[in-house]
């Protein structure tokens, strides 16, 4: 069965690779599990622990050489020769990624900081707030940014701060909302998808999760392909795309305030109108309360 854009998949991003035609994919932007034996359901950032979906693919640090050499084979097998990717890392593991990456001749153009806010205090070393972004390509000299995507240039000055290779951009706490523990902020995403692709390209994401890459993709015009191992996740990825909710609240038996300020609140975050998606989301939300 050949891979269709603008679809996702549930099966391993191995085998979706391989199923694709070689050098399919302009841009690819994913977060891979970083091997660090996260466990999704912790009450981090005051978070209900009932509103983060379970399905979380974790890798031992043993495997995360092969791991990484194996999925970064396949991004080089379906990205053209002047497509580029990002991939998303913590600490780590981030030397096994590098590694693998110059194993299979891509290039590193720039290593960018990802600073987010509120990182897990900690008592005898410093807090970790940070992400590593690496950009690379097999062939730097046919990529290109879109230096004006998102500044143009009679704004120079916004542009030149908004290249810079730290970025600032603080965590989606999703309060109230259904959420996949190890999601990426909106504004980033968008970030890396206008500077690296343009409309009517393809985006791959092998890592979905919750599907916030091709969401994003698909708002702005670009054709996208996700894969998510973990059903539940995939699962949510899928009806949060079909019912074109990018925050899926989560519905409460109170009744709810009519104020301008609320109504305000209720358009950025849609409640669960798709009765598919209801029933989902109470499946994954009310079986672990009542545990």
């Amino acid at each position: 069965m050949s891979v269709q854009v603008n679809e996702l998949y549930h099966e391993d991003c191995n085998t979706l690779m391989a199923r694709m035609a070689p050098g399919s994919v302009d841009l690819i932007c994913t977060d891979p599990p970083f091997g660090i034996g996260f466990k999704p359901n912790l009450r981090l950032y005051n978070r209900k622990q009932e509103n983060v979906l379970d399905g979380y693919a974790e890798v031992k640090k043993e495997d995360y050489y092969d791991f990484s050499y194996a999925w970064i084979g396949g991004a080089k097998y379906v990205l053209k020769d002047s497509g580029s990717m990002y991939v998303i890392s913590g600490t780590t593991n981030l030397i096994d990624v590098l590694r693998a990456l110059e194993g299979h001749g891509f290039k590193v153009i720039n290593h960018l900081i990802w600073h987010y806010n509120f990182g897990i205090y900690t008592k005898n070393k410093y807090v970790s707030s940070h992400y590593h972004i690496l950009y690379v390509a097999q062939n730097p000299k046919k990529v290109r940014i879109n230096t004006f995507a998102r500044f143009s240039e009679d704004q120079k000055k916004l542009g030149y701060a908004d290249r810079q290779d730290v970025w600032s951009i603080k965590r989606e706490f999703k309060k109230d909302c259904v959420k996949n523990g190890t999601s990426l902020p909106h504004e980033l995403v968008k970030k890396l998808i206008e500077y690296s692709s343009v409309k009517d390209q393809t985006v791959l994401d092998p890592f979905m999760g919750s599907g916030t890459v091709p969401f994003v993709a698909r708002e702005l015009g670009r054709n996208y392909i996700g894969c998510e191992i973990m059903k539940d996740v995939y699962e949510f990825a899928k009806l949060r795309l079909d019912s074109n909710q990018y925050l899926i609240k989560i519905e409460k038996s109170r009744k709810i305030n009519k104020s301008k300020k609320t109504q305000k609140s209720n358009k950025a975050k849609s409640t669960i109108k798709n009765k598919k998606l209801k029933k989902f989301v109470k499946s994954k939300t009310t079986s672990r309360t009542r545990k």
